[in-house]
């Protein structure tokens, strides 16, 4: 005897979830700590924006960040408002562009600044003048 045709098995829906709390505001384009900054995608030379996977506490403009060996200057960041955060990362534009190619998972490491800084141009500050001899009694 022919069964009768089952309904469609429809899958179980699935149980409401709580809403997801908020993010805490800012920190989500932070580093956790112990973590440096990777490159989420590959540049290539001459490249003046790059992505990263975080951004390391306390990086800003005119910061140096070392990538494959070569230093480059911070001239942009692009700190996500909110909970906004770029499918590819987040973006730093550095000055020069990139004087090699680098790959997708690369070390990004900021160094506060350049290594040893240039001597100073400025002129050394004169010797203190010694005191004027003390007048005869």
């Amino acid at each position: 005897p022919s069964l009768p045709p089952s309904p469609p098995s429809l899958p179980p829906s699935p149980p409401s979830l709580p809403p997801s709390p908020p993010l805490p505001p800012s920190n989500t384009w932070e580093c956790p700590a112990g973590t440096g900054m990777t490159l989420t995608q590959a540049a290539s030379t001459g490249d003046t924006g790059i992505f990263v996977s975080c951004y390391v506490e306390g990086l800003k403009m005119g910061d140096f960040i070392a990538l494959n060996g070569a230093t480059y200057e911070v001239v942009g960041l692009a700190v996500p408002s909110g909970r906004r955060r770029l499918f590819q990362g987040f973006p730093i534009t550095v000055l020069p562009g990139l004087t090699d190619a680098a790959s997708s998972g690369d070390l990004v490491k900021a160094v506060r600044s350049p290594s040893p800084p240039p001597p100073s141009l400025s002129p050394s500050p004169p010797p203190p003048a010694p005191p004027p001899p003390a007048p005869p009694p």
